[in-house]
């Protein structure tokens, strides 16, 4: 992709950088006036799309859609030519009202093109809309990921919009879907208890959550067992009970008033005893009865 980026500054300050794919007809002087001609109001002359409802536009024909793509780009080239410019004062408030109009033109562009494609982003999310992520939130991340693709299409590849779009689109709430599982499994899983049960997709979430109960309970009887000093460690490192967060090991010598390594001493000696008051095969026989 022919990307470029010009920047510049107008009466309202520095102007963001203005991102465009390039093409060499911005130069050869074929293109006209990306800028619509305006009534006696002052106002775009010429049928404006209006919709209701998100996913009313009709879908863009190639032409169309080249047209489209070639002036939004070409009049965020121009502008970036025009803040470029050095002018002198009795032509800088020109200049700065022709950016600003260029650039919002662009945007009426884009807007089209995004309207457009609405029903694709649409479709998609209800694909992958989930209970812990329902269609509104996706629907966000589609739209932001719609927007994006349109700023960085080349047009002149010779495909589809919608092709490049529907991949980036798909990535994207795939990528969402996946991260929102993990915080999950992350939050379901606390770090002070061993997860001795590896193969989550393989049972349902009722016969885990028992599981998951009786081993907590077993974890809470053992650590009990433990001398007062050995359980506040074993609690505060592992963030097991009402501790919520796991605590780094001088943050527990503070706590105590001994040093690091004497923490460390009494958590490898406190984790000893745990894996001594039981033995493997008894906490086999207790995955195994809670997964019944």
């Amino acid at each position: 992709m022919a990307a470029a980026n010009v920047s510049g500054r107008t009466d309202a300050g520095t102007v963001p950088p203005i991102a465009f794919v390039f093409s060499p007809e911005f130069f050869d002087g074929s293109l006209d006036s990306p800028l619509p001609a305006t009534s006696s109001h002052g106002e775009a002359s010429g049928p404006r799309a209006s919709h209701t409802a998100l996913g009313d536009a009709p879908p863009l024909d190639p032409e169309r859609e080249t047209e489209l793509f070639r002036e939004m780009n070409y009049a965020k080239f121009l502008a970036g030519r025009v803040l470029q410019t050095d002018p002198d004062d009795s032509t800088d408030a020109d200049r700065n009202a022709h950016v600003l109009a260029l650039l919002a033109h662009s945007q009426t562009l884009r807007n089209e093109i995004v309207e457009a494609n609405m029903r694709l982003v649409m479709a998609l999310v209800k694909r992958y809309a989930t209970a812990s992520l329902p269609f509104d939130e996706l629907l966000s991340d589609g739209i932001e990921t719609l927007i994006n693709a349109v700023e960085h299409f080349d047009y002149r590849r010779g495909f589809r919009f919608s092709t490049y779009a529907y991949r980036s689109i798909a990535r994207a709430l795939y990528q969402r879907v996946r991260f929102a599982r993990r915080q999950q499994a992350r939050q379901i899983e606390e770090p002070g208890e061993w997860a001795y049960v590896q193969d989550e997709r393989s049972a349902s979430s009722a016969q885990y959550e028992r599981c998951w109960q009786r081993l907590r309970q077993r974890m809470l009887d053992m650590i009990d067992r433990l001398d007062d000093r050995e359980q506040w460690i074993i609690r505060c490192r592992y963030a097991v009970g009402s501790v919520r967060q796991p605590h780094t090991l001088r943050r527990i010598a503070a706590g105590l008033g001994i040093s690091t390594e004497r923490v460390r001493q009494l958590e490898l000696r406190a984790v000893a005893k745990l894996r001594a008051m039981t033995s493997e095969a008894e906490l086999d026989d207790l995955i195994a009865a809670g997964m019944r």
